[in-house]
């Protein structure tokens, strides 16, 4: 941990960042796992694309959703119940495995509703308690927990699965099935363990979209819609390949676990060193690594060139993420005066609404030119990545001249 960060957390940040580590741990079973098993009841990326699709476009309602339940339900006990269901709706899918492109989609709506009235109260709370100058410290330190937690669970859980597929001792569905269930208990203890101060105010937003949006909370809006595509591409592409390339749910498990562990390492010295190293610097980095990656796989399609281009991805997202996150919350604190929630659910909609047009844009591509898509997807991508590094810069500029 970096020294300063261990000196300025209060307890109740401590705690939030407990809670958000035991979702974390949650996280490789509910995203990594869940596609995987689509993958291996459909052998195409359709149906992963579609649940996914579902997830990013139920997140939005989730959001939106979330006003309306506020005025009857605190917010402490809305974060709590969304941790619990978004452990639900993958026991349904994996229990009833859903071919349907209706049942699938319906079953990624609720996921991704739940799943939005969860961040719709998990980013309130971090906006509100991390104000100050060590707001990047607490980021970069849930980001580095987040990278670490998924280090053994990927590893364990593929094991388990592949070890159940080769012995045949458990059927592949009720060893999914336990993984589910063990992801659940992770999202129990994670609500078990959220506390905030009890002088946080109640939050209901106003509305939907901001009116009459200054030029930098426009520069925001800009910078979250193309970071969502950026998102939408690198949960797509990056998958497909190792799903093509890698055999079994092991070698997937070690591979995100080996770039996990590199992204740990960057962010925990982001966290560190980041008063020296501007926001620029750390979105070139990114960018030109990401590149770099995206034409490696280009040049050289083969298992080993997807696995260095993972690791090399897994060290440079975290900058990415952690970078625009903090940008983001600085700007709601000089726009949003008491209206905090309604910033918060404004961006998410352009947030989201790049993911799904992402989806829904390598759905078409990976339908109409599967091996195409495949070697040069993430190259391609890298239009995306330097529109978000400038729109970033942009944002960071409008900050400093405030």
């Amino acid at each position: 941990m970096p020294k300063h960060v261990g000196v300025k957390l209060s307890w109740h940040e401590r705690l939030l960042l407990l809670s958000f580590f035991f979702f974390a741990l949650a996280s490789p079973i509910f995203f990594l796992f869940t596609n995987t098993f689509l993958w291996k009841e459909s052998a195409s990326p359709t149906a992963m694309i579609m649940y996914n699709g579902g997830i990013y476009s139920g997140l939005i309602f989730g959001f939106i959703a979330n006003r309306t339940l506020l005025l009857r339900v605190s917010a402490h006990v809305l974060y709590r119940i969304s941790c619990i269901l978004q452990g639900i709706v993958p026991l349904f899918l994996i229990g009833f495995a859903p071919r349907g492109t209706v049942n699938i989609v319906g079953l990624g709506l609720c996921f991704g509703f739940s799943a939005g009235l969860y961040f719709a109260n998990r980013n309130f709370f971090t906006s509100l308690i991390t104000q100050g100058k060590h707001r990047f410290a607490f980021l970069s330190l849930d980001q580095a927990l987040a990278t670490v937690s998924g280090v053994c669970i990927p590893v364990v859980v593929g094991w388990y699965l592949t070890f159940a597929q080769t012995t045949q001792h458990i059927p592949t569905i009720t060893a999914y099935l336990h993984a589910a269930i063990f992801g659940f208990v992770l999202l129990f203890v994670s609500a078990i363990f959220f506390r905030v101060p009890d002088d946080v105010p109640q939050h209901t937003p106003r509305r939907v979209f901001v009116a009459h949006a200054s030029r930098r909370w426009n520069a925001v809006r800009l910078m979250d819609f193309i970071g969502g595509l950026a998102h939408g591409v690198f949960m797509t592409i990056p998958l497909v390949v190792a799903l093509t390339v890698l055999s079994t749910e092991v070698s997937i498990g070690k591979l995100q676990s080996g770039a996990t562990i590199i992204g740990a390492l960057s962010i925990y010295l982001v966290g560190k060193y980041r008063s020296k190293i501007p926001h620029g610097t750390l979105l070139g980095v990114w960018l030109l690594c990401s590149t770099i990656a995206g034409g490696l796989v280009a040049y050289v399609f083969s298992t080993w060139s997807v696995i260095i281009s993972a690791i090399l991805m897994g060290a440079v997202g975290p900058l990415y993420r952690t970078s625009t996150a903090h940008l983001m919350y600085e700007a709601v604190d000089r726009e949003s005066n008491d209206d905090r929630a309604s910033y918060l659910l404004d961006r998410e909609i352009f947030l989201d609404g790049g993911r799904v047009i992402a989806l829904i844009g390598c759905g078409y591509a990976l339908l109409f030119s599967f091996d195409f898509t495949l070697r040069y997807g993430y190259l391609c991508a890298s239009v995306v990545n330097a529109a978000l590094l400038i729109a970033a810069l942009r944002v960071s500029r409008y900050l400093r001249t405030a």
